[in-house]
């Protein structure tokens, strides 16, 4: 599944993956729904789901809950306990990316959440790393990272719904659910992966190409506001400054950045 080239052809079927959540920061974040799928590549279609709300443990934020549409109250009622879904979140994930890649727009985002989620209640992450620390499984296709390398210079938004719009793929108009997410991202991933530059690559080889391409890409975008940040003023000089930084010290990381370490109690 993951050593054919997909110029002979794509895998017959990728798992789809997405999230919505209570906030943006990574450390600190919660999930509150997740959704994963098995598509088709020759149809574009959804065959297998699954999909979880997830108590809250803390008030989600008015402006979380107008994005993807559950007060604290909603996911409270509707949602299961926080250990159980976040457990059958990762089993099941990791059952599919044994046997298919895994498409995760902004995957860095996902997956370095559902790890802090998993690390909260001291279970290992799913994610495998060589030698150099570079994740090797699961195998992720990010549309957002390969679209940015083939087309560098195209203006306009990089989200979903412009990528949608880019490639041909029909936009939903419940955008921001999990599962609609998903199948939008499936769907541009499917195009995106019969592109010429994958043709002798594997799925594998394209997830390893991914890493120093996120680094790239987030390398340029530093650098490019770098260069307009003498023009702005306080304190949106310092804020761009401080975005400038984390990007940066993301960029080694794609698509799971490390836990981190805990410091040596003092004797």
């Amino acid at each position: 599944m993951f050593d054919t080239k997909l110029g002979d052809g794509l895998p017959p079927q990728i798992a789809v993956f997405d999230t919505e959540t209570d906030g943006v920061d990574l450390e600190d974040t919660r999930i509150i729904t997740a959704f994963l799928g098995i598509m088709e590549t020759a149809t574009g279609l959804v065959t297998s789901r699954w999909s979880w709300v997830l108590q809250p443990e803390r008030p989600i934020p008015a402006g979380a809950s107008a994005v993807h549409g559950y007060s604290t109250e909603r996911a409270m009622i509707e949602g299961v306990d926080r250990a159980d879904g976040i457990s059958d979140i990762a089993r099941r994930l990791i059952e599919l990316t044994r046997w298919m890649p895994v498409v995760i727009m902004n995957a860095m985002y996902d997956m370095t959440i559902l790890d802090r989620e998993l690390g909260r209640f001291g279970w290992a992450s799913l994610v495998e790393r060589n030698d150099s620390g570079d994740v090797t499984m699961p195998v992720i296709f990010d549309p957002m990272v390969f679209d940015r390398a083939i087309d560098k210079y195209r203006p306009g938004k990089r989200t979903l719904v412009d990528l949608c719009k880019v490639y041909g793929v029909p936009v939903e108009t419940n955008a921001h659910d999990a599962e609609a997410d998903c199948r939008m991202a499936g769907r541009v991933a499917i195009k995106l992966m019969g592109h010429s530059r994958l043709a002798d690559m594997t799925p594998s080889e394209v997830h390893a190409k991914l890493i120093p391409t996120y680094r790239s890409n987030s390398l340029s975008l530093a650098d490019y506001w770098k260069r307009g940040v003498h023009k702005l003023a306080e304190p949106m000089r310092s804020e761009r400054l401080a975005a400038i930084e984390d990007v940066k010290s993301k960029a080694e990381h794609w698509p799971c950045i490390p836990r981190p370490k805990l410091r040596d109690p003092d004797f």
